[in-house]
Parts: C-alpha cells; structure tokens; sequence
C-alpha cells in the first residue's frame, strides 16, 4: 500500500475515533446526576433501557479507543517521515497515546459494570445504591482525569515536534497546544471535546498532505 493511502486511512481512523468518541460519552453520561437520590440510582440502573445505552456507550468508546491506536502511529510515522521530531519526542508521542488507550477503555468499562452484570452475567443489581455511584465514578476519573491528561501530553508532544522542524502545517501545532491546555480540565466533562477536534483536524492534514514514509 502505497504512503499516501496509509494516511488516508489514518486520517478515516481519526474520524472514526471522534465520531464514536463523542457517541459514546453521550450514551454513558445519560444518566449523571448532581446529587441522585438512592432511589432514583437503583430505579436509573434497573432500566433496560439505560442499560442497552450503557452498553452501546462502552462498545463505542472501546471502539474508538482501537481507531486511536491506528491513527497515533500514523501520526507518529508522520512526524519522523517529515523530519519532525528530536530526540525521543516521538517516543512520548507513542507512549502517552498508547497510556490514553487502556485508560479511556478502562474507564468505559467500569462505566458499565453494573448494566452488563445484569444482561450478559445474569446477575441482579447491588442493593446498595453507593456502589451503583462508585462504579460511574471511577470510570469518570479514568477518563476525565487519566486519559485526558495523557492525550493533552500526547497532543502537546505532537504540537512541539510540529513546531520543531514540520511534518504538519503550523497552525496545527497552536490549536494542539490550546486543545492540551484545555484537556488538563477535562475533569469538568466539556473541555474533552478539545481532543476529537484535535484528532479531526490533524485527519484533515493527514488526508491532505501526504508524506512519504510514514509507517515507522
């Protein structure tokens, strides 16, 4: 397969990513409450319904996490094909995108617990309410806090090596640096949207200027 078509790809991947990213957030966070009571968390949780959208959630962002893989490498390939890293910085493009990975998946995992105990282990709800919040929870924290503090270094890393010598255009890099700086705040839920908009726009350069060389 010839370079440019592996930037295609990745750059398919990158919308694949942001697209179910942002769908699965969506279908996970529907039932986050300031201060539920414990009975509006036992009757949320024993929703067939809620359970199928918290399933389907978890399915896309363990999906999206897969499309991430593929684009990351490609974006890395790109960078050294362009000359556009020092040192080990692609290293670090590498591994802080590989850490985003486990921990978004992770997170989407525990998000669902409770709903796929239920539909696929046959097993009743926990009756204490607690639990039902402290699973959602945790899943939060790894993606809120963990995989966005590791995408911010990984799309940092990305803007600096840009900045450096090239391999993408330089606007990218000034919207990498703002999309990390507001990932560092991703614990308050909107500012995570700042990750698929950086995944989108670097698609668009992937798609648009090819380089040679790219897997690495």
């Amino acid at each position: 397969m010839k370079d440019n078509q592996w930037g295609k790809l990745a750059a398919i991947a990158g919308v694949v990513f942001a697209v179910t990213f942002v769908a699965g957030l969506m279908l996970v966070s529907g039932g986050d409450e300031t201060k539920p009571s414990d009975e509006f968390v036992l009757k949320w949780w024993a929703d067939s319904g809620h359970q199928t959208n918290m399933i389907l959630g978890a399915y896309l962002l363990v999906l999206s996490g897969v499309a991430f893989i593929w684009f990351i490498a490609n974006v890395r390939g790109r960078l050294i094909a362009g000359g556009g890293t020092r040192g080990q910085l692609d290293v670090i493009v590498l591994v802080a995108g590989a850490a985003f990975v486990p921990l978004l998946m992770g997170g989407a995992l525990a998000l669902v617990g409770p709903a796929a105990a239920v539909k696929f282990g046959d097993t009743d709800l926990p009756k204490d309410p607690d639990i039902l919040r402290q699973l959602p929870q945790l899943g939060f924290g790894m993606i809120l806090v963990g995989a966005a503090f590791a995408a911010a270094l990984c799309i940092a890393t990305v803007s600096i090596c840009i900045r450096s010598t090239g391999g993408f255009a330089p606007w990218l890099a000034w919207l990498g640096f703002a999309c990390a700086f507001l990932l560092l705040f991703g614990a308050v839920f909107f500012p995570l949207i700042a990750l698929p908009v950086w995944v989108l726009a670097t698609s668009v350069e992937l798609w648009r200027r090819p380089v040679a060389g790219v897997a690495s």
